[in-house]
């Protein structure tokens, strides 16, 4: 395995492991963006017997580390948005786990993809399906994990806001002028970058919204522990009604 030791991005302040349903996890991290500008960011880890899979991943202190070794071994290394992926070349190559990207996902080349992802793609989590967004401008996916009620899993389409933890106060002074609100929203940059010319997402996120869950959460913000469908229904909505 040629891994270049030095070029992995450090790991960055984040929080404890915790479960939010039988066997699913997350680990709510940060980014520093900028001097005084740091955002949260969130990693879920789906527990499969003794393998791992890992959605948005994001790097973990040595201690961090140590805690999950004891959910299990790292197996899989899932990227939903092709925004994100800055840790993901350190798990291939320190765990030599399986990597599994949409074609066209190139602002981080590395790793290279193991499994190109669609939505006939079998995930390696159960209960799991995968929606990638069609009219997309780049690459963007979203999972459903569908016990305790449906656990919707997003990376930068739709996202929710509980608290500002691991978000400084210029990143929150950033983020409201750029609409970024306490609340569930489909992320306003993100939809500007991801919209083509003349066109919507609209009816992607109709399919989306026929999927089943109570829960959500997203590549950022907090976990959205229940009446989540109601809440990206909304959400969707007053994107429609504002673009």
């Amino acid at each position: 395995m040629n891994a270049d030791f030095q070029t992995w991005p450090a790991a960055q302040p984040h929080g404890p492991i915790e479960e939010i349903i039988a066997d699913v996890f997350a680990v709510q991290g940060s980014m520093r963006m900028a001097p005084l500008m740091r955002i949260g960011r969130n990693m879920v880890i789906c527990r499969e017997g003794e393998e791992l899979t890992l959605l948005n991943p994001v790097r973990l202190s040595v201690a961090g580390e140590v805690d999950l070794a004891k959910l299990g071994r790292v197996s899989n290394i899932i990227r939903l948005g092709c925004f994100h992926g800055i840790d993901d070349r350190y798990y291939v190559e320190r765990f030599g786990a399986r990597f599994w990207c949409q074609p066209g996902s190139k602002r981080y080349p590395e790793p290279v993809t193991d499994v190109e992802l669609s939505e006939d793609t079998e995930l390696p989590i159960r209960d799991a399906r995968i929606m990638t967004f069609r009219a997309a401008r780049l690459p963007e996916s979203a999972v459903l994990i569908g016990r305790a009620g449906g656990l919707l899993v997003t990376c930068d389409s739709v996202q929710h806001y509980g608290d500002w933890k691991r978000t400084s106060l210029v990143a929150r002074l950033v983020m409201r002028y750029y609409g970024i609100t306490k609340s569930t929203l489909v992320g306003p940059i993100w939809l500007k970058y991801m919209s083509s010319r003349g066109g919507n997402l609209q009816a992607d996120f109709e399919r989306l919204l026929e999927w089943p869950f109570n829960k959500m959460i997203s590549a950022h913000g907090a976990l959205l522990d229940e009446g989540a469908h109601a809440a990206v229904e909304r959400a969707v909505r007053h994107a429609a009604n504002n673009n």
